[in-house]
C-alpha cells in the first residue's frame, strides 16, 4: 500500500472518530455527574442536556448546558433508570439510560471500545468493502 493511500484513509477515518458523542456517568450520592466527550476523548462543551425521570420521557426534569469540561451534574429525586439526552447542536446527539441505585452506587455503563479498536474496525470496513467491490468488478481476459 502506498503512503498516499494510507494518508487518505487516515484523513477519512480520524475525523469520523471525532463525531462520536459519548456519555459517561458517575454516581456520587446524592448527585449524578455526567461527562460528554467526542470519540477522541475531548470534552463536548456547551451541549444541551435534558434529563428525564423514570417513567416520564416527555418532560425533562433537569435541563442545561455542559460545562467547559463536558460535565453536567444533577441530583435525582428517585432511584431508577434516568434518560439522559445530550445534543451538541452540530448534528451529534446521544442518549442513554443511567441507572440510579444508591445501594450499589455503580452506574449502568455499557462497555466502550477503545479508540484503537474503533479505528481498526473502521479500517477493516473500508478495506473489506473495497475488496468486495474490486472482486465483483474483476475482469476476465478475453479469449484468444
Amino acid at each position: 500500500m502506498s503512503l498516499r493511500v494510507a494518508l487518505l484513509i487516515l484523513m477519512v477515518v480520524y475525523p469520523t472518530l471525532a463525531h462520536d458523542l459519548i456519555i459517561d456517568a458517575e454516581l456520587d450520592q446524592p448527585n449524578v455527574r455526567l461527562a460528554a466527550s467526542n470519540g477522541l476523548g475531548g470534552p463536548t462543551t456547551r451541549a444541551t442536556v435534558s434529563v428525564f425521570a423514570p417513567g416520564n420521557p416527555e418532560t425533562p426534569l433537569f435541563a442545561g448546558l455542559t460545562d467547559a469540561d463536558g460535565g453536567f451534574t444533577f441530583a435525582p429525586s428517585d432511584e431508577g433508570d434516568w434518560l439522559v439526552v445530550i445534543d451538541d447542536g452540530y448534528g451529534h446527539r446521544e442518549q442513554r439510560f443511567v441507572t440510579v441505585d444508591w445501594a450499589t452506587s455503580a452506574p449502568d455503563q455499557e462497555p466502550r471500545p477503545s479508540l484503537w479498536s474503533r479505528a481498526g474496525a473502521g479500517l477493516a470496513l473500508i478495506f473489506g468493502s473495497t475488496a468486495f467491490f474490486m472482486w465483483g468488478n474483476k475482469r476476465t481476459p478475453p479469449p484468444q
